[in-house]
């Protein structure tokens, strides 16, 4: 795997090969991230981790110029691709560039599979709304409704969804950090976050109505997710989904199914 502005490494290896992550981190993040996995794990495979492209902070950026993006940087032997919640929607795509480029075709791993619709960009813009504690209790239930009223119009029109939810978003922070009187710098790296990451979830909503999970393992935490049952195999743990990632016997399961994939 060589440098590139599309992947982050999270490990440095002890072998020539190497292990992709997709996920969309930010600081703050409640649920366990791939940084926590690597601490974990027993892999001597390199980690590395997926960056978003430039764009997404300013436009909506179609699924393919994502996977462009990231297949360009791979390089080397890619021995499996794994994703985290959403990110588990562009693995099978993302595994065909990088077959076609490599010659052969890394494992899937999905953590927590969960394909992406309308109703999941509500619910994280109302997490999102709870944590701007600058505007008051009745401003914030306000963005809620506002926010499901949009979602509800919208239908299965996630990009139109996503560009007015945005909108909503841009419109509270102005307000809250106003009040605060901190810096347009500081205002602008929260919006852009927010905008990176709401066309991070329209890209994986074009690919989850035919996303094909068949070929990889599922693992889950309690209550499984609304993916694995796609997926060829799915290994369950008592884990709360938010500790998934930094599971001892989680990472366990990765090792012995790399191992497996190499005898």
């Amino acid at each position: 795997m060589r440098q590139s502005d599309s992947w982050r490494r999270v490990r440095v290896g002890t072998v020539e090969r190497s292990v992709l992550a997709v996920d969309f981190d930010f600081t703050g993040r409640p649920e366990a991230n791939f940084g926590d996995f690597a601490e974990v794990s027993d892999l001597d495979h390199a980690l590395w981790q997926t960056v978003a492209p430039r764009d997404s902070a300013r436009d909506l950026l179609p699924a393919n110029e994502y996977l462009d993006f990231w297949a360009a940087g791979v390089g080397g032997r890619v021995d499996a691709v794994m994703g985290y919640c959403v990110g588990c929607v562009f693995l099978p795509a993302l595994a065909d560039r990088i077959e076609s480029a490599c010659g052969r075709r890394p494992e899937l791993v999905l953590f927590d599979p969960q394909p992406v619709s309308v109703a999941d960009l509500h619910r994280d813009f109302g997490r999102i709304v709870e944590l701007i504690t600058t505007l008051s209790g009745p401003e914030r239930q306000r963005l809620l409704i506002e926010g499901g009223n949009v979602c509800d119009a919208a239908g299965d029109d996630f990009p139109k969804a996503a560009t007015q939810i945005v909108g909503l978003y841009d419109d509270a922070i102005s307000a809250a950090f106003t009040r605060l009187a901190l810096d347009n710098a500081m205002r602008a790296e929260f919006t852009e976050m927010f905008r990176s990451y709401v066309s991070y979830l329209a890209a994986a909503a074009r690919l989850s109505a035919d996303v094909d999970w068949a070929a990889g393992t599922a693992l889950t935490s309690q209550g499984s997710s609304a993916g694995a049952k796609s997926a060829r195999t799915e290994i369950c743990f008592p884990v709360r989904p938010a500790d998934l990632l930094r599971d001892a016997r989680v990472a366990d399961a990765v090792f012995d199914l790399l191992d497996a994939g190499t005898e």
